[in-house]
């Protein structure tokens, strides 16, 4: 078959004494720099899933993390079970799930969480150490949305008295409600704030 040496061979090294992966790091850093990191962090970043809920940030990304687990692709390192000099590998490392519980994330509350400490693009460091936080859980999330704060008042005020326009995230919530659920909370709040409340 025409091609087979050439090709095994030069996916194995290339003619400069380099692997692939150490030519794609040399010339097309950017193009590299996709194919390592954390699996599960660069998912949930370029997926913006920080902004799935009001308060979310890092933290919040980092529970999901711990939650589902990751799988962690390094930069190239020498390779310590070669038997030749100078060869490179991605050293993978798998951070098991359930270091926190959907009840956690559901109901809040103090949990150990991984971290990615300050390396917030890849996040190869996580699992090198935890960081113990307090969750809000989304059950109180909802709650402080619908019935409001003690220092902002919710959507069901809002409806209810007519006063003031939904913000943004607010806006966001509602259409996001399952099944004509918003338009419940809208019309019930306008007949009655108490019985919404319940």
């Amino acid at each position: 078959t025409s091609g087979l040496y050439e090709d095994f061979f030069g996916s194995k090294q290339e003619t400069s004494g380099k692997s692939p992966l150490e030519e794609l790091k040399a010339n097309k850093p950017d193009e590299y720099n996709k194919m390592i990191g954390n699996i599960v962090w660069k998912q949930l970043k370029s997926n913006n899933a920080n902004t799935w809920f009001q308060y979310g940030d890092n933290t919040l990304l980092e529970a999901i993390m711990s939650l589902t687990g990751t799988v962690i692709i390094g930069d190239l390192v020498n390779d310590p079970n070669s038997t030749g000099t100078g060869a490179k590998t991605t050293p993978l490392t798998t951070l098991p799930g359930n270091k926190i519980t959907l009840s956690d994330l559901i109901s809040g509350g103090s949990v150990e969480i991984y971290s990615c400490d300050s390396d917030t693009t890849n996040c190869l460091s996580a699992g090198s150490s935890n960081k113990a936080v307090v969750l809000k859980g989304i059950k109180n999330q909802i709650t402080d949305m619908l019935l409001g704060t003690s220092s902002t008042p919710g959507v069901i005020y809002k409806y209810a008295t007519n006063s003031g326009t939904l913000t943004d995230p607010e806006k966001a919530f509602v259409s996001n409600l399952p099944g004509g659920i918003g338009t419940i909370v809208r019309n019930l709040s306008v007949l009655s704030q108490d019985g919404a409340n319940l």
